[in-house]
């Protein structure tokens, strides 16, 4: 469903399936099960963090290809006894799609957990995901899809 805060550019979208495999991607996400991207992903996808994450990873913020992604996460995971992220819009943008989505992480010895609003834009072709940029803030997200407020 899309969200009437946001106009809408005339162009081609992305299909049904393709949303419908990011929704099931981050309700996979959302159980702790980060590896489902090898599910709907291409195995030679682009993976670009934000700045924010890139800067608490120290790592750098554009990886290349599953693999490299898995390493990457795996670094990321490290520092967390538990993390997820649960997907609350995914909005068609042509060939792209913008997720807004919380992340949830607990820190090693705590109970606290933390929580943040992303978003990320997700390019597909042929119902396979080439490309994530995630975002700190989700407005840049959607602007950077050509929607706006």
């Amino acid at each position: 469903m899309r969200s009437k805060r946001w106009r809408w550019p005339d162009r081609a979208g992305v299909s049904h399936e393709g949303v419908e495999r990011l929704r099931w991607l981050y309700g996979e996400w959302a159980k702790g099960n980060l590896w489902a991207l090898r599910d709907v992903a291409d195995p030679g996808m682009e993976w670009e963090w934000s700045e924010g994450l890139a800067s608490l990873s120290g790592g750098p913020r554009v990886y290349r290809g599953l693999e490299e992604i898995g390493e990457a996460t795996l670094e990321w995971l490290a520092a967390w006894d538990s993390y997820w992220m649960t997907g609350e819009e995914f909005v068609p943008a042509g060939d792209e799609v913008v997720v807004q989505m919380t992340v949830h992480a607990r820190a090693a010895d705590t109970e606290h957990v933390l929580e943040q609003r992303m978003a990320a834009v997700w390019t597909l072709r042929e119902g396979r995901a080439i490309h994530a940029r995630f975002y700190d803030d989700p407005s840049q997200a959607f602007e950077a899809v050509g929607l706006r407020e």
